[in-house]
């Protein structure tokens, strides 16, 4: 489609680069000058043009201050949350509680608006003294100005959980005392949580599935031209949510326009166990998005011990776990033939995605890494470590504690951070 070669072209992103660049060297050295150059910087990575924004970046961070923080720059990009005027995160969990003046807890932070709602704490100084802060991405190049932000607070431990495998090296370019964690937000997604849905090849209902909110970034019109050229028995179930002005109905629309709406199921709005059956219920899944974050779903498909296909130029960070046991890089000029092969081998039994899920990219295993990761730290700096991480996974893409009987001492953890740092959480109803 044409909007979707405009939206992934190199030359239109190299463009809009150089406008913010310039517009930010035009204003001078203030703030706004820096925070253009910063999304100059951001909208170049991908292409590799960086070189230019990286001396101004580079004198910016280190000079006097923290220009990040005080200037407050890309926090307006996102929504405010609060609650009777508290900053308050929406995505984030206590891992382990401050123990000591000597032995600092754990705080998980996802996706950016909550980074900033911490940052927005008028503790945020005790914060920082008390707890290690772990702050995941939601996208590919991540905010950087943000990291920027919380890495140069006095005081601040800041790990990054990326959503690529490119991200780590970008963070870096620029000296900060962030550390980048081992881990992609998909890590984090439990087996457990899967294990009462899995069916038997024989139970299958559907050939494809795809979990994607209807967004056209997550190019659902590369199955719908798949589909023309595969058999008409072929059976698609299709999972999303609304983004923005897209909804369930927009991309029906589109299949009508290739000729292949009667030839999926449509599910909007479901339940997590709801989607967890669909995905169990597929011989594949598909995620055919150029450009994201780390991409949950892949990962849920493999612990429902479902392949799945992605296009192989994607600049996702579930990419890297697609290899012979679990599923296959496709290519857009023969996406149907690829499907094609694809459920080919599904049918004959030649992937074992969710044994190599679990040993992998689970959240049990994430958090026991995790914990070794931290405690190493905390012991290199001379801390003692005398009480362990509580593991935790995503659910409904928030922080959750894997085991329901962490909540008996959590609920108490956060009741306590909040009447201490003025920071609400919080809670789905």
């Amino acid at each position: 489609m044409v909007a979707d070669r405009l939206r992934y072209s190199c030359r239109i992103q190299s463009l809009l680069g150089w406008r913010r660049y310039l517009e930010g060297r035009l204003r001078g050295r203030g703030a706004r000058s820096l925070a253009l150059i910063a999304d100059a910087h951001r909208i170049w990575l991908p292409l590799g043009a960086e070189h230019r924004t990286i001396p101004w970046l580079r004198q910016a961070h280190e000079g006097a201050g923290n220009p990040w923080f005080d200037h407050e720059i890309g926090w307006s990009r996102y929504r405010r949350q609060e609650v009777d005027g508290i900053p308050a995160i929406s995505h984030g969990l206590i891992l382990k509680p401050r123990l000591s003046d000597r032995e600092k807890g754990v705080l998980v932070v996802w996706v950016e608006y909550n980074l900033v709602s911490l940052m927005r704490s008028p503790r945020l100084k005790e914060i920082v003294r008390d707890y290690r802060i772990v702050f995941s991405t939601s996208w590919s190049p991540p905010d950087l100005a943000l990291v920027w932000a919380l890495a140069r607070f006095p005081g601040a431990e800041l790990y990054v959980i990326s959503s690529n495998g490119k991200d780590p090296g970008w963070l870096q370019q620029i000296p900060s005392s962030l550390k980048v964690l081992p881990f992609y937000a998909s890590h984090w997604i439990s087996g457990d949580d899967y294990a009462g849905a899995l069916l038997p090849a024989g139970e299958k209902r559907y050939d494809l599935s795809m979990i994607a909110n209807w967004a056209p970034f997550k190019r659902h019109w590369l199955l719908f031209r798949a589909l023309r050229e595969l058999p008409r028995e072929t059976r698609v179930a299709l999972v999303g949510q609304p983004e923005g002005t897209h909804t369930v109905d927009t991309s029906r629309a589109l299949a009508e326009a290739h000729g292949v709406a009667d030839r999926i199921e449509w599910f909007n709005r479901l339940d997590p166990p709801q989607v967890r059956q669909v995905q169990a219920a597929s011989r594949c899944g598909l995620i055919l998005s150029r450009r994201e974050g780390s991409c949950l779903a892949v990962v849920e498909s493999l612990l429902a011990d479902v392949p799945v296909g992605m296009v192989k130029e994607a600049h996702v960070g579930s990419l890297d776990f697609i290899n012979d046991a679990t599923g296959v890089a496709l290519d857009e000029r023969r996406m149907a033939r690829d499907l094609a092969s694809l459920l080919e081998r599904a049918r004959s039994g030649a992937f074992t995605p969710r044994a190599w899920a679990l040993a992998n990219a689970e959240a049990g295993r994430s958090s026991r890494d995790l914990e070794a990761w931290l405690r190493k730290e905390a012991e290199a700096s001379g801390e003692p470590w005398t009480r362990g991480l509580e593991g935790f996974c995503l659910r409904r893409a928030r922080p959750d504690y894997l085991v329901k009987v962490s909540w008996e001492n959590g609920r108490a953890w956060h009741r306590d951070f909040e009447d201490a740092y003025g920071v609400r959480f919080l809670w789905p109803a």
